[in-house]
């Protein structure tokens, strides 16, 4: 047996389990934004995480829609923060 390859090998496996953990995160709040405030609306918005807190990017068409998607993206299981960075351009 190569020494330290078990050790590497779980570090691997963790890293892609983070990375998993991430798209899963980014699409389950992509679908809740899209149900909660409407598929052309989330075209424009783009959705990032960092562990558990999301940050919002992007333009929507009002005030309303920007803060209904915080609520919606913080209403995400696994989601304890959200960072809205979202423009409005009416």
């Amino acid at each position: 047996q190569i020494a330290g390859a078990t050790g590497d090998l779980r570090v691997e496996t963790d890293k892609a389990g983070v990375k998993l953990d991430h798209a899963a995160l980014i699409a389950k709040v992509k679908t809740k934004l899209a149900s909660e405030i409407g598929m052309s609306t989330v075209t424009g918005v783009d959705v990032d995480t960092s562990g558990q807190v999301v940050t919002l990017t992007g333009t929507v068409h009002s005030t309303e829609q920007k803060q209904q998607a915080e609520q919606a993206a913080l209403q995400v299981s696994g989601v304890s923060r959200v960072i809205n960075n979202l423009t409005v351009q009416p």
